[in-house]
Formats: structure tokens, C-alpha cells, sequence
């Protein structure tokens, strides 16, 4: 959803548009043009999800009854390629040896930035972490365990990583 202004004296419609990169060379609308003034609401509905990932300008256009013609143009980023997660330690099938406090230890990789990783042992949250290296330490318990992270990125895209089963013995 695009949400802003559109409007003012002298209004007749106005167009939003897209391009790809920091100056585009074209423009692709979006939606339908607009005939009513729009006093920061919904603008147009964009689908980015066949956009290739990177840099687009957005491109308001507001033409007046007097066929005046005002732009504003804003930088947005699309990414549509969710983040990467991969259980470091421990290992699967892995036996560890009960002990104070045992270091779980995730990789995470995303191409513009995570916003959380979340720790999931046998179903439940245990913690949550917003910063490399993805790391949680925890006080081991007895048993079989199932341990998975899942991650959320800066443009809201989650995945999870492969559940990896371990025992504390």
C-alpha cells in the first residue's frame, strides 16, 4: 500500500508511478489515476512481488486545472528475498554433556538486514536476538530437544531454519 498526499488547490487527478534504480530512465503506473483528492490515505496498491530486488523511485504526479504539473519523488527499496538461517551448533544428532550453560550458535545472512531472530527450542520461544553473531546461551536440560530459529528481516520477510534434533545427556 502507497499512503500520502494528493490534493490542494486547484486539483484535477494524479498519477503514481514506478522506476527502477535511482534515476529512472521509465515509468510503469500504478494503479488506476486518481480523480479525488487524498488527504494521507491510500494513494495505490503496488505488488512488488515480480519486482527484481533493489532501488526504485516512486513518482507522484498532481496536475492542476490549469494543466500545471507537480512531482514529488521518493526512494524505496523492494525485497522480496527472504534471509538465510543455518544451526551452527549444536549439530544434528549431536549429544552434549550436561554443563552449566551451552552456547547455541546460528548462522544468518540477508542481502539488506535482519531485524530479529527469534530461538525456538522444542516448540516455544526461548529467546531473541537483533544482532550478530547470532548467539544464545542456555542452560542445558536433560533429554531430546528440537532447536530452530526463525528470522525476520528489515522488509519483513521471514523463513526458518532446518530443525536440528539433539540431546543433552
Amino acid at each position: 500500500s502507497v499512503r500520502g498526499t494528493a490534493g490542494g488547490e486547484g486539483f484535477s487527478s494524479y498519477r503514481l508511478q514506478a522506476g527502477q534504480g535511482l534515476n529512472p530512465r521509465s515509468w510503469v503506473q500504478i494503479g488506476e489515476t486518481g480523480t479525488q483528492p487524498v488527504e494521507n490515505g491510500l494513494l495505490a496498491v503496488w505488488n512488488t512481488s515480480a519486482s527484481p530486488d533493489g532501488l526504485y523511485a516512486l513518482r507522484l504526479l498532481v496536475t492542476r486545472q490549469d494543466n500545471r504539473v507537480e512531482t514529488a519523488v521518493l526512494q524505496v527499496t523492494v525485497d522480496n528475498t527472504a534471509p538465510g538461517a543455518q544451526i551452527t551448533f549444536p549439530s544434528p544428532t549431536q549429544a552434549i554433556p550436561v554443563a552449566d550453560t551451552v552456547l547455541l550458535q546460528a548462522s544468518v545472512e540477508d542481502n539488506l538486514g535482519v531485524q530479529r531472530v527469534e530461538w525456538l527450542l522444542d516448540g516455544s520461544l526461548l529467546a531473541e536476538s537483533n544482532q550478530a553473531p547470532y548467539a544464545v546461551a542456555w542452560q542445558p536440560i536433560q533429554g531430546n530437544h528440537r532447536l530452530q530459529v526463525r528470522v525476520t528481516d528489515l522488509a519483513g520477510n521471514v523463513s526458518e531454519s532446518e530443525i536440528v534434533e539433539f540431546s543433552v545427556k
